[in-house]
């Protein structure tokens, strides 16, 4: 199941584990009803999380059931039907804080810094975006196939960081 894929994965992350145990989620500043919702179910998460990382510490068995994390989750998580691995976890971490919040930002999170360079004057302008994924374009099957070359995550992340040179069709304005 994705979700026990998941909180595997969130145990495995020894960060992680050390932080939640003592983290407190903070509401944001003048929030909003749904801010104040969002914040009350990210409490009983953060709850739920710092009793099944005790549990997979602390046990002698090989699998611990996280009955109680799916029945606190909407019903699409408990219907047996598989869901998205990567939209499961956006929803854990902004249900977190998100990057307001110093668990996922410390954990998680990393900036990338996209510059654009006026090829005319050189002007360099910067823009940070912090992300907790990168989606990487992987090839399929058949291209891969034809090329004989089996990408690595090296190479497509080094593919997805690329410098890319803009043409006049997209002006950058000094």
């Amino acid at each position: 199941c994705y979700m026990n894929t998941f909180i595997q994965s969130l145990f495995m992350t020894n960060h992680f584990v050390s932080r939640i145990m003592n983290f407190r989620l903070h509401l944001k500043k003048n929030p909003s009803k749904v801010d104040k919702e969002d914040h009350e179910f990210g409490i009983k998460v953060v709850e739920l999380l710092q009793r099944q990382m005790t549990r997979m510490c602390v046990t002698r068995h090989k699998h611990t059931d996280i009955a109680e994390i799916l029945n606190a989750f909407p019903a699409d998580y408990r219907s047996g039907s598989q869901q998205d691995v990567t939209e499961t976890i956006r929803f854990v971490f902004d249900k977190l804080g998100g990057f307001e919040q110093p668990l996922i930002r410390e954990v998680f999170a990393g900036e990338l810094k996209e510059q654009l360079q006026c090829q005319v004057c050189g002007t360099v302008k910067s823009r940070p975006e912090t992300f907790s994924d990168l989606v990487l374009s992987v090839p399929k099957a058949d291209v891969v196939e034809r090329s004989g070359i089996i990408p690595t995550t090296q190479t497509l992340l080094d593919q997805r960081l690329m410098y890319e040179l803009m043409d006049e069709s997209e002006p950058v304005f000094c």
